[in-house]
């Protein structure tokens, strides 16, 4: 039987292979971002980015080709790029999440400047090689907190839990590359220089971190563009279905619900329909102009806002009419709300306008197979009854007012 030798981590963890292939795949994906922006509509942060996208694939090349290539890029320029990759993908956040850029960025630059400083001093002073990591380990460390306190203060919930994701992600990053740093201090110096395995680990998490970052800022983008998206379309429904004066259900909305609840009533108790006309309504509209209509109008929904119970539902059915729907009411329930009704109303004065006008109430009540263009009809006539009547009253379907005590005021 042939003898196996255990194959050295370091052969998995080849830190020139690793970062030559995640130099090609965020060439690759930066072009990629770069496109899209152009193309697409993209948030504010994101050309900070595709930025800190590039940033990581040159400084992955500039690494790769280390001992290929001048120290200055694949040493200096490099590690220059690789903490200032954190800075460019806060930066885009801050925007992104709108948040306060100012100072806070600013700092950031300046600890960016504070840590390549005190790595480059460390390297232009001779210092021991493991020192030299373990401040470069430090900075990113520093880099990464700044970013990670950017998920406490996320404006838009959708992307809250994409937010998270990534900057835990940068969290377990920044502790891979300080257990690296501790090492280093203590690690022989050939073991540091060399392709050791914990060199190529710590690339390894940086290639991860890139590939995670990338595709949780673009997820971020279309979490919100989504979200947007559904908020505009809340919008469209609730100007489609709400009176703009009143900003109560319209007649198409009032009669959808209207359907749904008898529907719904045809398999327990029947509801009662109320249609309200504002008594002499144009008389108002020439005397006094169509502003002072908006205002009865808005002043008399109001009140009969005021007037209904819990899960009663009012709307605009056009021009002065209205009609409200009373789950659950029998003749007599639904009467006595109509007789409110009338009796606020009539005693409503309106600011800038005076008395409010009165109003005439027809009601009916859903039978046993009705539809809901019967029972408005049925209401309809009992509108027009309390009209012949003398208006400022309220009327069953029968002609009947609705509170036999009802006292009308000249």
């Amino acid at each position: 039987m042939p003898i196996v030798y255990p194959v050295p981590l370091s052969e998995f963890l080849h830190p020139r292979s690793i970062l030559t292939l995640a130099a090609a795949v965020f060439f690759t994906s930066g072009f990629m971002m770069a496109l899209m922006g152009c193309r697409r509509r993209v948030y504010p942060g994101y050309w900070h980015w595709v930025a800190g996208q590039f940033a990581f694939a040159l400084s992955a090349l500039a690494i790769a080709l280390r001992g290929v290539i001048d120290p200055f890029w694949s040493m200096h320029f490099a590690n220059a790029l690789l903490l200032l990759q954190p800075i460019l993908i806060a930066a885009g956040l801050r925007r992104f999440l709108s948040q306060a850029v100012g100072q806070r960025e600013q700092m950031d630059y300046l600890l960016w400047g504070f840590a390549y400083t005190a790595w480059l001093i460390s390297v232009l002073g001779h210092a021991p090689h493991g020192v030299s990591i373990f401040i470069f380990s430090m900075g990113f460390v520093l880099l990464s907190a700044r970013l990670i306190q950017l998920g406490y203060r996320s404006l838009y919930p959708a992307v809250q839990g994409t937010l998270n994701l990534l900057l835990g992600s940068y969290a377990l990053c920044a502790l891979v590359q300080l257990a690296r740093g501790v090492i280093s201090l203590t690690a022989e110096e050939a073991a540091i220089l060399g392709d050791g395995a914990m060199f190529g680990l710590a690339f390894i998490t940086f290639v991860l971190l890139a590939i995670i970052t990338i595709s949780m800022l673009l997820l971020m983008n279309y979490e919100r563009a989504e979200s947007e998206l559904r908020a505009i379309e809340s919008q469209l429904m609730e100007l489609a279905n709400t009176d703009g004066l009143t900003g109560i259900p319209n007649r198409r909305h009032f009669l959808f619900l209207a359907e749904r609840l008898q529907a719904i009533a045809a398999r327990g108790p029947r509801p009662a329909l109320l249609i309200i006309d504002v008594d002499h309504f144009k008389q108002i509209n020439d005397a006094r102009g169509h502003m002072a209509g908006d205002v009865v109008l808005r002043a008399i929904t109001h009140a009969i806002a005021d007037v209904l119970r819990g899960g009663d539902t009012l709307g605009r059915l056009g021009g002065d009419e209205f009609a409200v729907l009373l789950p659950e009411s029998d003749s007599h329930a639904a009467g006595e709300v109509a007789s409110r009704i009338v009796k606020c109303v009539r005693q409503l004065v309106i600011p800038e306008f005076g008395p409010a006008p009165t109003l005439s109430i027809g009601m009916a009540v859903f039978t046993q197979g009705d539809s809901v263009s019967e029972v408005m009809r049925r209401a309809d006539q009992a509108l027009y009854a309390a009209k012949r009547a003398g208006r400022n009253c309220a009327m069953t379907q029968d002609g009947e007012h609705c509170v036999d005590d009802l006292e009308k005021t000249a």
